[in-house]
């Protein structure tokens, strides 16, 4: 995933890592043609990731009201009094560090990837609710590092399958393996609709129910591909029409922006497949896809909209 642009940093933030890790450990297995057994490199993932949320996060997390919204996410007893100033238990806690909390224990004991992913899934809740009054130019640059140093971890594990994706909402987390979420074409749409939220809530719901596997649900996927484009056309286009009545403004603004005749065609002829297809797959139900076509569709969509998303930015 593309990293985030950098914000300034401060003489006592922590010194970021100069080598990656991903590097060090992917040349290491190339020279050595050495590789570890599963449960080994979930072991390392965890304790590393630990190491980067104690690096990055102990000063963020080391509050009673963030290590109980914590635990609301997961489901978990609160493990603080919500009232009232306790000195002895702040003092703890500054003195003991992470280990002692919830985030640590249940990221610790964490015995799956599924069940890792869900901790870490609260964890980017409770960062992306520290209020503005917190977002210190330290804050951001610890946030902003622990981030693009967790990605970067995630690259160097791919057995451990899990992937993140970073829009103004927030960090969600995806099961890795998909081939689909590691592409750039994906993950550059996810990045790139955050100013168009109606199209970006479809495109991720479509995504949702491809990686889910719930074949059932592929009409719906179908039907959010739409969606996507439809909520995405009309806002670059400022014209509150369906889909297939925004041929001839998509041409011409399209031919504004220096677009070849052709490609023009093109985007034409794929606004027709994709309400005719979602008419049948959608609406009838009478056409059943493959897995495969399915994907393809994700894809073919992910470029048409990057196109657009691409020129609109050139405008600016």
């Amino acid at each position: 995933m593309k990293a985030t642009k950098k914000p300034a940093s401060l003489s006592n933030n922590p010194k970021v890592v100069s080598v990656k890790l991903s590097a060090n450990i992917k040349g290491f297995q190339k020279r050595w043609n050495a590789s570890w057994d599963e449960a080994a490199v979930f072991s390392q993932f965890k304790n590393r990731l630990l190491f980067l949320i104690d690096k990055y996060l102990s000063h963020i997390l080391i509050d009673k009201s963030s290590l109980n919204q914590y635990a609301y996410y997961s489901g978990l007893s609160a493990p603080y009094s919500a009232t009232g100033k306790d000195f002895l238990l702040e003092f703890s806690l500054n003195q003991e560090g992470l280990r002692s909390t919830i985030v640590y224990k249940t990221i610790s004991d964490s015995v799956t990837p599924m069940q890792l992913a869900w901790h870490l899934q609260n964890l980017f809740l409770v960062l992306s609710a520290v209020p503005q009054s917190k977002r210190t130019s330290e804050v951001e640059f610890r946030l902003f590092s622990f981030f693009n140093e967790f990605n970067d971890l995630l690259d160097a594990s791919p057995s451990v399958q899990i992937r993140i994706s970073k829009t103004k909402k927030g960090v969600t987390v995806y099961p890795g393996g998909a081939k689909l979420l590691d592409d750039r074409l994906v993950n550059d749409n996810l990045t790139g609709l955050q100013d168009y939220p109606e199209s970006l809530k479809a495109f991720e719901q479509a995504l949702s129910i491809y990686l889910s596997g719930d074949k059932p649900k592929f009409r719906n996927l179908i039907d959010n591909l739409r969606v996507a484009i439809e909520q995405l056309l009309r806002k670059v286009l400022n014209k509150p029409k369906n889909l297939e009545n925004l041929s001839k403004e998509l041409d011409d603004w399209l031919e504004k922006h220096g677009t070849h005749k052709q490609v023009r065609n093109l985007y034409g002829q794929l606004l027709h497949i994709f309400t005719t297809l979602q008419n049948d797959v959608a609406k009838h139900g009478d056409v059943e896809l493959l897995p495969d076509e399915i994907e393809y569709l994700i894809y073919l969509t992910g470029t048409f909209m990057r196109l657009i998303i691409q020129l609109r930015r050139s405008e600016a």
